[in-house]
């Protein structure tokens, strides 16, 4: 059985941004094309995150989104760029939309507008500094959500934007939790009961994830999987599928890997916690690992499509416009 894989967060516009800098071209296909079709990914989400504090963030940002462009643009015969559900197709392209993770560059919540239309369709109000839209998971003094981030996530909601809350406080998340009037997901983590790392969701968030229609996509860094070494491998991700599973149900759980394969030490090194990678789950060619391993563990073929692709879909095509 081949699985198609739909991977819900990547930072390959970070990457595209960094090699555009030194000169390079061909960014995608030289360093990631193989990997992603070893792995039967046809759709991910490219995000826009600000990786370099040595910068202006205003800066960062003008630069990855122009290089990301480039990118993009130059390599149109192997990208399909995804605006609308219907933008979709399986003709051997590799399909994505761009995600911000996180707003600091953002001077208000209306400059999401002029970034919808460059084609970002995913947004996490924070990554891990608080900023005028929320706190982040690293505020000791959690504050949740400010009146400019309640302010985004109406716009979001308006346009057609997937809300991310995966790097939010805790008070952050479930506020928007409750207040969304669409499907809410945690793009990149894992369950905080079975690895208490405070960038995993908790059962009360799980739950309303679900009660949203949202999903939880499961991340591959290995400090989130697990505090115990014998774990930290596509068996103690697993677990983290079954938690969740017989928590809420089978249709809440997606892939977001979060792959650092390639990224260099110098973005890593503030917030690397031990090894960056799983030796069985290093890049997308190693995710039929975990689908193989799905497979043995009793998944049906229908489980593991809604795990791989189908849940992922259902959140785009209800959110998307």
């Amino acid at each position: 059985m081949e699985y198609k894989v739909i991977d819900l967060h990547g930072d390959l516009f970070s990457h595209f941004n960094g090699k555009g800098l030194e000169g390079e071209e061909g960014i995608f296909k030289k360093y990631h094309l193989d990997n992603f079709k070893k792995g039967n990914v046809y759709f991910s989400v490219f995000n826009i995150w600000l990786d370099d504090e040595n910068k202006p963030k205003r800066q960062l940002a003008e630069e990855i989104i122009t290089n990301g462009a480039k990118e993009i643009l130059n390599n149109q015969d192997i990208f399909n760029q995804v605006r609308n559900y219907d933008d979709i197709n399986e003709n051997g392209k590799i399909n994505f939309f761009v995600g911000l993770e996180g707003l600091d560059y953002l001077s208000s919540a209306d400059e999401l507008y002029p970034l919808y239309m460059y084609g970002a369709r995913l947004a996490g109000l924070t990554w891990n500094h608080s900023n005028k839209f929320a706190s982040s998971i690293t505020d000791a003094n959690d504050q949740g959500l400010s009146d400019e981030g309640r302010k985004a996530i109406k716009i979001m909601n308006e346009l057609g934007m997937i809300v991310d809350i995966s790097h939010l406080s805790d008070k952050a998340a479930l506020e928007i939790l409750d207040i969304s009037n669409a499907p809410v997901i945690a793009s990149h983590s894992n369950v905080r009961n079975l690895s208490p790392h405070h960038r995993n969701v908790t059962d009360e968030m799980i739950k309303k994830i679900a009660g949203t229609g949202g999903v939880i996509g499961m991340n591959a860094y290995p400090a989130f999987v697990s505090e115990n070494p014998t774990e930290k491998n596509v068996e103690g991700l697993i677990k983290h599928i079954d938690y969740i599973k017989e928590l809420v149900g089978i249709d809440y759980i997606a892939f977001g890997f979060d792959f650092m394969d390639y990224l260099s030490d110098d973005a890593t090194g503030s917030f690397i916690e031990g090894s960056p990678f799983m030796e069985d789950l290093k890049n997308h060619s190693y995710i039929m690992n975990l689908v193989h391993a799905l497979e043995n563990h009793g998944y049906s073929v229908a489980e593991i499509n809604k795990i791989t692709h189908e849940n992922a879909l259902r959140v785009i095509k209800t959110v998307l416009k």
